[in-house]
């Protein structure tokens, strides 16, 4: 991992498990500082945080219902706090359920986690940010259904 003590802070949403997870690990072989959140999955994360520092990296783990703004709001000032920045934002938080594919609805593949909330993220991230450090990379939403073949 690279000297972390001046890198990038990135913060992907759905950050513990899955694509999230591969998408945190990446970042950190990059040199961001990783601050990972989870709703459901806070466990994981505190492990992937764990791996992420064992390694030399520099990580926390972050735990918001994106579905709530106030909540996400708040999320994204405590990893500011943490980090005294934010500068890239990685969207990948889903509620992701394995369905047999002959049993799923169209409706069901749609994301069950709306855009809404990487609005919420996205809206609030900028204006934290720019006090610190002037600048924002734009986001990337990395979105996520799955269903399963029997």
């Amino acid at each position: 991992m690279a000297d972390s003590t001046h890198a990038r802070v990135a913060l992907v949403t759905g950050g513990a498990v899955r694509v999230g997870r591969a998408i945190v690990l990446e970042l950190a072989t990059h040199g961001y500082r990783m601050a990972i959140h989870a709703n459901t999955s806070l466990d994981q994360a505190q492990q992937l945080v764990d791996e992420l520092k064992a390694s030399g990296g520099d990580a926390a783990a972050f735990g918001a219902e994106l579905r709530d703004e106030e909540a996400t709001r708040a999320m994204i000032d405590r990893v500011r706090r943490h980090f005294g920045s934010l500068g890239a934002l990685v969207d990948s938080a889903a509620i992701w359920s394995a369905s047999p594919l002959e049993t799923t609805a169209a409706e069901d593949v749609a994301l069950s986690v709306s855009r809404l909330p990487l609005s919420f993220c996205a809206r609030s991230a900028p204006r934290s940010t720019r006090r610190s450090t002037g600048s924002f990379r734009p986001f990337i939403a990395a979105p996520i259904s799955a269903v399963r073949p029997s």
